[in-house]
């Protein structure tokens, strides 16, 4: 610091306050907008995560329609196995197979 007369040493001293407080308040100024981008990504990162969580939900319900409709086919199938087992043999005159006698 520098030996200044009176007012001109009162001058000095109120401009480094000046500086000092801009300084200040320019860093919160650059705080701010680094939150304020910091915040935008969260929200970018949180409007990716539900998408793919939309996604995957989307997927899982696929996949159980998908299992659902395999398991109501295998169930007509065997329902269609059995009628067939059921009529073929009389169709056939198989008297054997239809434990019917002759």
């Amino acid at each position: 610091m520098l030996a200044l007369p009176g007012l001109a040493q009162e001058a000095y001293e109120e401009a480094e306050e000046l500086q000092q407080q801009y300084a200040l308040a320019e860093k919160r100024c650059q705080s701010e907008r680094k939150r304020k981008v910091l915040e935008a990504q969260i929200a970018a990162l949180q409007a990716d995560m539900a998408t793919e969580e939309a996604e995957l939900q989307r997927l899982a319900t696929q996949e159980e329609l998908r299992q659902t409709r395999r398991q109501r086919d295998r169930v007509a199938m065997a329902q269609m196995r059995q009628a067939d087992a059921t009529v073929a043999p009389e169709m056939s005159g198989d008297n054997v197979h239809t434990g019917k006698r002759p």
